[in-house]
């Protein structure tokens, strides 16, 4: 099944180790145009700098998706946010994507957030299909679909849910990496982190 959990910011390199293992097409869908090894990194470390918050879900110790939430401009306190999903080829349909939305919804509740919205290419079905689960609004515009989800309310149990959720993660990682020492984590360098949001903005908007 894998596991799902937040990525600390030391493991920010696993982002763009994920990334450059999506495929041309999956890269375009991801991005919505084609997107080359050094937009990705640049893409990564503006991310980083905008304390963009990114959950992971892990196959075998090995970030094989993932889920990244993003105030605008890195804006601590925002009411809503961008959500962005990626899934690498071997492990598409398997329900990972499902679980990354469902899991950054409770995030963003969790952080105040009123609404988060998707975009996405009309002929990626997969991710319309995701928004229409979560009884997302799609709108078709400019040849892309601008999705929005209102996230649901907040109630007292949701944060201890996070932290099991992310703790359960952990858990399950940690035994999956001591099963396969192996596995192989793409050994890419991460770009250096560029100008954004300031440390402490990123950091509450992650925690």
């Amino acid at each position: 099944m894998g596991s799902i959990r937040k990525l600390t910011e030391d493991e920010q390199p696993l982002l763009l180790a994920h990334l450059l293992r999506l495929s041309d097409e999956d890269r375009r869908l991801r991005f919505c145009a084609p997107s080359g090894d050094t937009a990705l990194a640049l893409h990564c470390a503006r991310a980083a700098a905008r304390g963009t918050l990114v959950v992971g879900w892990f196959r075998d110790g090995v970030l094989r998706a993932a889920g990244e939430l993003a105030a605008p401009h890195g804006e601590a306190g925002a009411r809503e946010a961008e959500v962005a999903l990626s899934v690498e080829a071997p492990w598409q349909r398997l329900g990972a994507g499902r679980r990354l939305l469902r899991h950054l919804l409770l995030i963003a509740r969790n952080r105040g957030i009123q609404s988060v919205y998707m975009y996405c290419l009309a002929e990626n079905v997969r991710m319309r299909a995701l928004a229409r689960g979560v009884s997302g609004l799609l709108e078709l515009r400019d040849g892309e679909v601008h999705g929005r989800v209102i996230a649901p309310t907040w109630r007292g149990a949701a944060r201890v849910e996070e932290i099991v959720l992310d703790g359960y993660g952990r858990l399950a990682g940690a035994l999956a990496a001591a099963r396969a020492p192996a596995a192989q984590t793409g050994g890419r360098p991460v770009a250096p982190r560029g100008p954004g949001a300031p440390r402490a903005a990123a950091a509450a908007w992650r925690s």
